[in-house]
């Protein structure tokens, strides 16, 4: 009979660890330490030695496995979803993560770790990983309002109690959906934010209208709202996908000081007031995420993985008109600081 898992009557999920499935997790001596243990303030980012290198040509191994690729700059993919990765591409773990597919990545980086999404209930049965730098944090996405049964709600509130899981996510008010399934949406966000989850990071989700509201402006402002009557200022938040006006951007970091804005590949369709909000956002609080499998760089990329978060640091410091350097060093401790000790 196998293990129980802290949740009481099921099995403990396997693991995966940087050579693969494994049962145990690798000796100390082989593992980089990349955490920090608290959530003081960051020190002044170091001045930029210079850009990463640039490159295109011959497919590269996958990254992130030492070895060749210890001197390259460490990066943190802050959001993606393993389980649609593994899907989609037909490869495993580590193998999914840190392969690429179509074209190689033009901006070489050693990916140290990355958040492990889980926000489809079918899938809250996920693997844990044993490495460290690899962290699980579960919900139910807003499109999942309608179908999210009283069990699945039960299923949530006891993940949301297991100490591997290190966050809430995905959390919020998705207004690209069609506006008949905005109340059970707004449920939802309402029932979750009722379980007890002050203190618990929450990884928010909030589109607009993709033609009337790119910067989802109402979302914005609802979940703010929601999350104020239920949360203190102190709560930590981490917006994903961010793609919020500067006025927004501004009233988060307001009312939640301890908000972290998440960009990834689409930061080269914002508009005007939302790079405003990018340029704007503190480099303390920022993050970089992939989103993979979804948000590809570009169209030679079928499927996006972890191993494009290069790409995503080059068009972040661009609209920044800060040094590459800068910006992947500062964006891997703000994720550290945030995830590592959870």
């Amino acid at each position: 009979m196998p293990p129980v898992g802290p949740v009481g009557k099921e099995p403990i999920p396997k693991a995966f660890g940087v050579a693969g499935l494994q049962a145990k997790s690798p000796p100390a001596s082989a593992r980089t330490p990349i955490y920090a243990t608290t959530l003081q303030a960051p020190p002044p980012p170091p001045k930029a030695p210079g850009n990463p290198t640039v490159q295109g040509g011959p497919a590269i191994k996958p990254l992130g496995l030492g070895g060749a690729v210890k001197q390259l700059p460490q990066a943190f993919s802050s959001h993606f979803h393993l389980d649609r990765l593994e899907s989609q591409t037909g490869r495993k773990d580590i193998g999914a993560i840190l392969g690429t597919t179509g074209r190689p990545t033009r901006m070489l980086v050693k990916v140290v770790g990355g958040v492990l999404n889980y926000c489809d209930p079918q899938q809250h049965n996920m693997i844990f990983p044993v490495d460290s730098m690899w962290k699980v944090v579960v919900g139910i996405h807003p499109k999942k309002a309608p179908n999210a049964s009283a069990s699945i709600l039960d299923r949530l509130q006891a993940l949301i109690c297991d100490p591997r899981v290190s966050a809430i996510s995905e959390l919020g008010l998705d207004f690209s959906c069609p506006p008949k399934t905005f109340k059970s949406q707004e449920g939802l966000l309402d029932r979750i934010l009722r379980m007890g989850v002050s203190g618990r990071m929450l990884v928010l989700h909030m589109p607009g209208d993709t033609d009337l509201d790119p910067g989802g402006t109402q979302p914005s402002r609802l979940g703010r709202a929601a999350l104020k009557k239920h949360c203190s200022r102190h709560q930590q938040v981490h917006i994903h996908c961010c793609q919020l006006t500067l006025t927004e951007a501004v009233a988060w970091r307001k009312v939640f000081p301890h908000a972290y804005f998440s960009y990834n590949a689409s930061v080269s369709r914002l508009g005007d007031d939302q790079r405003k909000a990018l340029e704007g956002v503190p480099l303390n609080q920022l993050l970089l995420e992939t989103d993979s499998p979804h948000l590809s760089p570009d169209q030679e990329v079928p499927i996006n993985t972890p191993a494009y978060i290069g790409e995503v640091v080059a068009r972040v410091a661009e609209v920044r008109q800060e040094a590459v350097a800068l910006v992947i060093s500062a964006t891997k401790d703000n994720a550290l600081r945030l995830y590592g000790h959870r």
